[in-house]
């Protein structure tokens, strides 16, 4: 004898969500910087001192990694390498795969 049984198979949906590096890497902003520079992440704080030559009214490329479906800044998407003004603080918004975010506040400025 035999038994039909039915199976249903539901993908767990993650709630991961970060923004694990963020840099300026100078060969993406070869008029602006000379060299690499790598920010600060504390919790959802990002701190970026460039050298005090940088000029903020340009936009910058950013490079950046992040856990999560997709980062947002001012509901628009934004991927590593997009370019936009760093001239004051940027809130970049992690989605995750359950639609539930966090804000990152990201600051870039001029070294003394």
């Amino acid at each position: 004898s035999t038994k039909a049984y039915t199976v249903t198979v539901t993908e767990a949906v993650a709630s991961a969500k970060s923004i694990d590096s963020f840099s300026f890497l100078a060969v993406d902003n070869p008029s602006e910087l000379a060299e690499d520079v790598h920010a600060t992440i504390s919790g959802t704080d990002i701190s970026v001192t460039v050298p005090n030559v940088t000029d903020l009214s340009k936009k910058l490329r950013v490079t950046f990694t992040f856990t999560g479906n997709e980062v947002q800044v001012d509901g628009g998407t934004v991927i590593s390498g997009d370019r936009r003004y760093y001239d004051s603080a940027v809130i970049f918004t992690v989605i995750a795969g359950d639609n539930s975010t966090i804000n990152y506040t990201v600051t870039v400025i001029n070294a003394p």
